[in-house]
Formats: structure tokens, sequence, C-alpha cells
């Protein structure tokens, strides 16, 4: 038996609460690093919380997900799925313990009068109260979230550490099961209470680094909404087989209905409302039309209001529907019909988005949209450009200047963040843009992606200098396509990036006895051998057969290939330092006259 809990987070953490992460579990994953939507939970939970705070409805709650637990025992819960956002959750009330305390220690003209520093202490220790249980006679803290090991790295130790305001180093130092697969688990830990801090200190720190009065009551007010306006449903069962039964369902199968199978339930029953057209009829000729799948109601929600969503894809097809202006009656059409309308247009440009090799024809854009997407970040990427073609009214036909003016500044943009490790990929921009988009500001969106003249230098030394293997399979895709834009032929090639891999034209380790060692120096492999000139593509199959072989084996490999920069290969008796220098310069160059950046 099982049974559904709503708890907000203040019943979550109740007194004596104690959630056990089993042996069984994998380890903590969530990061904040920003990259891509793989590695920045972190910032997007912030960012969502942060910003349904500060837009939130008063009778409206924030909904984080859901929980599947076993019940151990009077209020100790073995979490069979939800793991992530719950430690992650200790994480951030740790965090705003940790800025407390760091506000407490202000000294000079930024430390806080004694009234306020006694609010702060309170505050401090009723954040406590939702990280630790009090066990024992001594009343020892023992945090509600532990992580059961039995071997390996404690992690445990490390989520206590970091809970307690511990610096990351201090508590590296004094391990002796120090790993390097370990370490870089335990150190996600620290990193995302780190960058919790950070954001507090962003949020509630005034101009002058000072936290007084006001910013207590508004840090304050942000707690007492994560206290009882965030929710997450627990699922409560009483051995695992039924826990892992529920897991797998809302894991893998997916929820009963899906935000399109609503969206679909809701234009057939909007048109069998208001007018005499076969609803399902209009709405199937969408799917047969074009490229509706689960990502395009959120897509489109995101790029109509320019702010991330706060509840459900198909919640805000339901408020645009009701509260978007546009969707008026007209005297030759129902509301439904225009909604309609605008639906079918909007669906046209996000399957170009997805599908552009079949329904771009210009290869600029074409070519523009496929290096956006081989970038990542496709969630906030996609809304981008659907708003932006929208604005353009974008056919697929020739583009204009201007429309392709943004789409390099943008491409620009995430490769500068794609390329530089520290630089974390931010949705603030994106929205921004798109609001500048809906205002008929198209040259204030390109201006929030612009890089000053530093970022450009830069931008163009990483293009030019070594790198790994995931950035020269881009750069080479990017080069690929802009030769591909100035060809005029009838026949064109079509890169398919997903089936490329990158192979190293001098291996990165020869084989003993190959050319290489002999007609290339030493020095001369050091500089060039991880540069984008030593690069080229090949198919997975293809590139494990040419492997760290003799260049004479290597070219028999690259014959087999259509693709124009590895056939130039195969006409080489060798490949010498000059060609290879030569190739490096070529390619470079293009790559930075696609993108405006400084050479030289």
């Amino acid at each position: 038996m099982f049974h559904p809990d709503h708890s907000a987070l203040d019943s979550l953490f109740a007194k004596d609460m104690q959630f056990i992460i089993p042996e069984y579990q994998r380890p903590y994953s969530w990061q904040a690093e920003g990259k891509n939507d793989r590695n920045n939970q972190i910032n997007q939970m912030w960012d969502d919380l942060w910003t349904f705070f500060r837009e939130m409805d008063a009778d409206k709650e924030y909904f984080l997900g859901s929980m599947v637990i076993i019940e151990r025992g009077l209020r100790k819960l073995e979490v069979v799925d939800g793991q992530q956002r719950l430690t992650s959750l200790v994480l951030l009330f740790s965090a705003m313990r940790c800025f407390l305390r760091r506000c407490l220690a202000f000294e000079g003209d930024q430390a806080l009068d004694d009234e306020l520093g006694r609010y702060v202490q309170r505050a401090i220790d009723k954040l406590g109260e939702f990280v630790y249980n009090e066990q024992g006679i001594g009343l020892t803290p023992e945090l509600k979230v532990k992580i059961a090991r039995s071997a390996g790295y404690d992690f445990d130790a490390a989520l206590e550490a970091s809970a307690a305001c511990e610096e990351r180093t201090a508590f590296e130092a004094g391990r002796r099961d120090r790993d390097q697969k370990f370490d870089e688990i335990a150190r996600r830990y620290f990193d995302n209470r780190d960058y919790f801090i950070d954001r507090l200190t962003k949020t509630f720190l005034d101009v002058e680094g000072k936290f007084g009065v006001d910013e207590f009551q508004e840090f304050n007010r942000f707690f007492s909404f994560l206290l009882t306006r965030v929710a997450i449903v627990l699922i409560k069962t009483a051995d695992f087989e039924t826990a892992y039964s529920i897991f797998e369902i809302l894991n893998n199968r997916g929820l009963p209905l899906s935000n399109t199978d609503l969206f679909r339930n809701f234009v057939i029953n909007k048109f069998a409302e208001k007018t005499k057209i076969d609803g399902a009829t209009a709405w199937y000729q969408l799917e047969e039309d074009f490229v509706l799948g689960e990502d395009f109601t959120a897509r489109w929600v995101e790029s109509k209001t320019g702010s991330k969503q706060r509840q459900s894809a198909f919640n805000g097809i339901q408020r645009l529907y009701e509260d978007e202006g546009s969707y008026k009656s007209t005297p030759i059409k129902t509301k439904v019909e225009v909604f309609y309308a605008d639906l079918k247009r909007d669906l046209r440009y996000y399957s170009q988005i997805v599908e552009p090799e079949d329904r771009i024809d210009d290869a600029r854009v074409r070519n523009s949209t496929r290096f956006i997407a081989a970038l990542g970040n496709l969630r906030y990427s996609s809304t981008l450009l659907l708003a932006l073609f929208r604005h353009y009214r974008y056919d697929g036909s020739v583009a204009s200047e201007a429309m392709l003016g943004l789409m390099k500044a943008y491409e620009r943009y995430a490769l500068s963040i794609w390329l530089h490790p520290g630089k974390r990929f931010s949705s603030a921009p994106i929205y921004q843009a798109v609001r500048e988009l809906r205002a008929g500001k198209p040259a204030e969106a390109a201006e929030l992606f612009a890089l000053d003249d530093e970022e450009m230098r830069k931008l163009a030394e990483r293009v030019d200098g070594p790198i790994e293997n995931s950035v020269g399979k881009v750069l080479l895709a990017a080069y690929v396509w802009a030769t591909e834009e100035g060809a005029d032929d009838v026949v064109m090639q079509r890169l398919e990036l997903s089936r490329s891999t990158l192979e190293h034209i001098i291996p990165i380790n020869p084989a003993e006895g190959t050319n290489w060692e002999s007609d290339l120096s030493t020095q001369f492999r050091e500089e060039f051998t991880l540069r984008v000139g030593n690069m080229t593509l090949l198919t997975s199959k293809m590139n494990s057969r040419a492997k760290n072989s003799d260049f004479s084996k290597k070219k028999k490999v690259y014959a087999k290939t259509l693709l124009g920069i590895t056939r130039e290969l195969v006409s080489l008796d060798t490949v010498s330092e000059d060609f290879i220098r030569q190739r490096h310069a070529r390619i470079v160059k293009a790559l930075l006259t696609r993108w405006s950046l400084p050479s030289g």
C-alpha cells in the first residue's frame, strides 16, 4: 500500500524527521557548473525559487516535485527517489545559515547593531532546526539527511562538513580515504553550498555590502516562503518492491497525461465549445505537418511570456489563452480560431528549429541553428530562436541581415561561455532578449549578447589554441557548415554531427614504429596535436580503424568518407609540419571571420 502526502517544507523538515539515503542509491549528482541543462540543476533550482518568490500570487504554491520513500519507523524515511532535491534543499538551508553567520561576524562599518544581531542569531538557530535533529543527552546535532555507505568514500561526512560551513580544502586535507573519483562527487556538496551562498550574498547585501534591517526582513520573507509555500509530494510505502515500482512508473513510463496530451484536449474542447469546427481534425493536422514534441509546449509558453515557467507548461497555456490580449474574437474568427492560427504559425517556426536540415532553405540560418543546438542549453536557445523567428516571421527562405546578425551574436555569446571554464550560463539574458523581441526591439535583444573587446580577444585565442575533443568536434562542424555556405553545386554535403567523432591526424599517442616520430619534431607535435588544424571528423567505426596508425594506413580509412576536410588528406604522401600549420591557419581564419573575432 502507498499514499501521497502533500507537504510544505516546514512539514518535510519537521522535528526529529530523518531521511536515509540508502546504499543502493547513486551518488549525489546535481551541480552548479552552468554549462548546460545536465549540470546546472542548482542554478535552475535557485532561479526558479527566487523568480516564483518575487512574482508569486497570494494563493499559489511552488511545486518542487515528488519523493518516493519507505517508512522504516516513526519519522524515519528511506529515500527511493528524490535524494537530489532533498540534499539540495539541505544545502540551501545550510547556505542560508552560513550566510547569516558571516553577516554576524561583520566588523567596523558593516557590523550589525545589537538588536539586529539578536534577530540574526534567532534566524540561524531556526534554520538549524530545519537542518539538524538533536540527539542524546548532550543534544548533539545530527543532520536530518544521512547517507548510508558500507564501503568507499564517506559522503555523509562531506555533507555534514558542508552543512557546518566548513571549507572544502580543510575537509579534504583531513581525509584518509581520498580518491579522485570520490573527491569529485564530494566537492559537489561544497560547490553547491557555495553557489547558494554567492546568490544570497548578491541578493541580500546592499550596494555597500551591508546587511541591514531591510535586507534581513527580505531574507526572512524568503525563508518563510521556502517553509510554507514550497511543496513536495511524498509518496510513502511500506516496502521496497512497491516503492521501486512507483519510481519506475514516474521515471520511465511517465505520468498518465503529458503536457501535449492536455494541450490536445484543451484545443479540441475549446473548438467544441465555440465553433462547429472539428477540433480533433484541426489538431491532428498540426501533428501531421509539424514537430509537436513534449518540449514544444514549454518552449512556446516561455517564448511568449519571456520568463521561466512557474507552473506546468499546460497551466501556462491556459493562462496564455485567458490573458493574452491578442486572443480575441474578430468579426470572422472566434477566439479559439485566432489562438489556433497563432499556434500553427509558431509550430512552423519550432519545426524549423528542430529540423533545420529539412525545413530551412537559407544555409546561413540552417547552419547557425545547427551550431547553436550543438552548444547545448537547448531549453533556453530554442526559446530564444522561437521568439526570434516569430519576430522576423521567418518562413525558411532567405533571411534578413538583421536576423542573421542577432543569431551570430548569440552564437558568439554562447560559444564564449562554452569555451571558458568558470563562466556560467545564465538564463536571464535569454528571457530579457525574448521580451525585447516581443516589444519589437531586435537591436536591444542583440546587445544583450554583445562581447567586449577583451572577451572577443580571449575567445579568438581559445579557438586558435589547444582544445579538447568535444570542442574540436563542434568547431570543425562550424567550419564545414561555413564552407558549405559559400558553395554552389548540384551536390551538397550533409554533416550528421551526432554520428561524427573527432579524429587526430597526428595521433596523441603514435604507435611504435610509425612515421609520426620520424617525420615531425617532438616540439611540433606537442604544439599542434591538440589544435584544430590537426583534427578531422570520422564516424566512430572508421575512427576505431584509424587508431594510432602510420599515415599510410590512416589515409586508406580517410578515403572512405565524402567529407571534404577529411578527403583532402587522401592525396597526400605524408603529413608535413607546413601542411598542418597551413591547414590550422585556414580553419581558424574561417572561424574567426564567421564570428567577427580579432586575428593575430
